[in-house]
Parts: structure tokens; C-alpha cells; sequence
């Protein structure tokens, strides 16, 4: 059974708070997005969203309009914490700083990326660095796996940066806007 809620509010004002259901994400739409391309975003039926959200015509969604997404997330070991634990592994001698090349993500999102591109061992970063978008905060820093058990990434081959670097990632296109 697909949980309901309430719609919530486009842009609600700086008093109201959003109340958001354990186990669902809110996202923002953006401009030219769709119901189906942030189905895709979310490896969720459109239909689903549409249920969850009380939506009966999909042409009426606007810019701004929130939504919650289902946080269908199962691989588990992706956390938020505010304190990085900082294992000693003298094996890290760099720090190689990535963009997505993309407006919206999040750690979920480009691990399944991966996971489709053949990495074996999905997200290839140690860190993701979220930009307010795919209902994380701007700034939130999303911790990866391969930094959790200190395995080598899958960012950069060039020079050894895998096995020496540790590859940290911004959600955004920084050839189009620069980073808040």
C-alpha cells in the first residue's frame, strides 16, 4: 500500500513549517521538470508520486510546488551526521574535488548512477556535498560507504587518485553557476 499524505503548500511562507513524514524526501520542481523525469530522478513511478502528493491533473504542477517523495532508499549505509569520523589511513595523500555537472542530486541519486554505469560498489565518492536540492539541505554532507570502511574510490583513475585521493562531489554544474 502506497502511503498518502496532504499536498503541501508551493513555497510555504517563512512562519510555516513543513512537517515532513518519516521516510519521505521533499522535492522542489524546478523549472522544466515533469512528474515522469522526477520519477526517473527517484526511480519511482510518476503515478506513485501523483498518489502520494493528491495529484489528479499533472499539468497543474508549477514551479515550487513541494512534493514528497518516498525515501526508497535501501542501501543503507549513507548517513548525515555532523561530526566525519577521521580514521588514521595513511593511504590518503590528496583531496580531489568533483562537480555532478547536474542542477539537482543527492548521494542516493548518484549512487544509483553509478550502480548503472558498472561501479560495482556504487557511489564512487567518499563524501557528497548536497546543494538544497532532491530534499536534502544546501551543504548537507552526505557521507559514502567507501569512506565508512576506507575502500578506495572510483572518481578519478588519473595518477593513482582512486587509491590515494579521497574524491569528495557538489551537486551542481559549476560550468553554468558557482557553488553557493
Amino acid at each position: 500500500m502506497v502511503p498518502t499524505a496532504a499536498p503541501l503548500p508551493p513555497w510555504p511562507l517563512p512562519h510555516e513549517k513543513v512537517v515532513v513524514p518519516p521516510g519521505m524526501l521533499v522535492h522542489t520542481v524546478e523549472p522544466k521538470e515533469t512528474l515522469w523525469s522526477i520519477g526517473k530522478l527517484y526511480d519511482i513511478p510518476h503515478q506513485e508520486i501523483m498518489q502520494i502528493n493528491g495529484i489528479k491533473d499533472a499539468t497543474q504542477m508549477s514551479v515550487g510546488t513541494l512534493l514528497l517523495i518516498p525515501d526508497t532508499f535501501q542501501y543503507g549505509s549513507l548517513i548525515d551526521i555532523p561530526n566525519i569520523p577521521t580514521p588514521r589511513n595513511n593511504a590518503w595523500t590528496h583531496i580531489v574535488v568533483h562537480h555532478t555537472a547536474t542542477q539537482t542530486g543527492n548521494a542516493r541519486i548518484l549512487d544509483r548512477s553509478h550502480r548503472k554505469r558498472g561501479f560495482r560498489n556504487g557511489l564512487g565518492y567518499h563524501f557528497v556535498i548536497d546543494n538544497g536540492t532532491s530534499g536534502r539541505r544546501d551543504g548537507q554532507i552526505e557521507i559514502g560507504p567507501r569512506w565508512q570502511t576506507q575502500e578506495k574510490g572510483a572518481h578519478c583513475n588519473a595518477d593513482g587518485m582512486n587509491q590515494h585521493g579521497i574524491g569528495i562531489s557538489l551537486v551542481g554544474d559549476f560550468t553554468q553557476r558557482q557553488p553557493s
